[in-house]
């Protein structure tokens, strides 16, 4: 069964319940092959708020520490089902990722090319899974450039700096 992983930003929300909706209202034509299948679906929200304070705050030039929780962090997920095809959209409230995280993407892109070399998964596993990692690493690199131009702009703004000519 063809399975695929989707990941959203927040403000995709409201498109994706306009398009399921469109999709599950859509009538069905009796010559149709998709007739008479069921769509199932599930959904579900874990608490990812951290347990131990004071926790850094991602992002900024200087380290900032919470040490109360205002809000609850949640990943949520929506899972639908025709018996052919199964469709996983997660969103997480975060916007940052660790070492960990993209490891865990790699190690997901290798277990599904292994299924399908294996002809226990479809190629859309591997194509889905290889571009989440690729996406992972992406913003991983990003938050480490914004980190390093943000030491630069604080040693700058402190009146420090070097010579180019002696790196």
């Amino acid at each position: 069964m063809p399975r695929a992983l989707i990941r959203l930003s927040v403000g995709m929300h409201v498109a994706i319940v306009m398009l399921l909706a469109s999709v599950c209202a859509a009538p069905s034509r009796a010559d149709d092959p998709g007739a008479g299948r069921v769509l199932r679906g599930g959904a579900f929200a874990q608490d990812i708020t951290p347990q131990k304070l004071p926790i850094s705050i991602n992002g900024g030039y200087t380290d900032r520490l919470v040490t109360s929780v205002h809000d609850r962090l949640h990943a949520r997920c929506l899972v639908l089902d025709d018996g052919t095809t199964k469709l996983v959209i997660v969103v997480c409230d975060s916007c940052a990722l660790s070492r960990g995280v993209v490891d865990a993407a790699k190690q997901a892109a290798d277990v599904a090319l292994n299924e399908y070399k294996a002809g226990l998964a479809p190629f859309t596993t591997v194509i889905v899974a290889d571009e989440t990692d690729l996406t992972d690493r992406q913003t991983l690199l990003a938050i480490e450039q914004n980190r390093l131009l943000a030491s630069v702009a604080l040693i700058e703004a402190l009146g420090g700096g070097w010579d180019s000519s002696s790196i």
